[in-house]
């Protein structure tokens, strides 16, 4: 009912500290719900492994810290249906630790994410120097700046010179080297060249 669901999470709110910024990050790491009852064991433990590092950076107090092993002792007691202290049930450690480990996967996704991010920036940032060079290749022979795709590789057909691109890259090798950069390749033999030059930054 609302009202058993109302006690109980008054009896398994996690316990305040007294810095703003430490209960926010506090909040924001780890919610301890009203149940079920393993996961808030395993919640109550990040909590307070989190509180752990902030004692350690002198942020909360060890009173403060003493509250987050009582709150996750209490946690425990109530998921083994003993009481504080008593020994874990066998199924208690491998449960926590699937869970623990499932919290780590997903941090790693995130991470796997966060690196994907910054290729995707330094790609840009180099593509976006590549074009400024090749704004101010007017002459046959100036050379060309090679752009690279999310992945860091260079078309290996992209052009030298402002001359090869203009003489040498064909409709096949244009369509190849469009795609190879995920363009849609479009049109004529000078269509593709007049895309294949917009795209790499020449003026036309």
């Amino acid at each position: 009912s609302r009202f058993l669901l109302v006690i109980l999470t008054m009896a398994f709110h996690p316990p305040a500290v007294a810095d703003a910024k430490a209960q926010k990050a506090l909040d924001a790491a780890v919610d301890v719900p009203a149940g079920p009852a393993n996961v808030r064991v395993t919640r109550s433990v990040k909590r307070r492994k989190i509180a752990e590092g902030l004692l350690g950076a002198e942020v909360i107090t060890e009173a403060e810290y003493g509250n987050h092993e009582t709150f996750q002792a209490r946690c425990t007691a109530d998921a083994t249906g003993g009481v504080a202290g008593e020994e874990e049930p066998a199924w208690f450690a491998p449960a926590l630790a699937a869970a623990l480990d499932a919290n780590i996967a997903g941090i790693k996704a995130d991470i796997a994410g966060i690196k994907s991010n910054i290729e995707g920036i330094k790609a840009n940032l180099v593509n976006i120097n590549a074009r400024q060079s090749n704004m101010v290749a007017i002459g046959q022979s100036d050379p060309l700046a090679p752009l690279i795709d999310g992945a860091g590789n260079v078309d290996p057909n992209f052009p030298a010179t402002l001359g090869a691109l203009n003489t040498i890259m064909t409709g096949p090798a244009l369509t190849a080297s469009l795609t190879f950069y995920g363009q849609e390749a479009e049109g004529s033999d000078e269509d593709r060249r007049t895309q294949f030059k917009k795209f790499i930054g020449i003026r036309l």
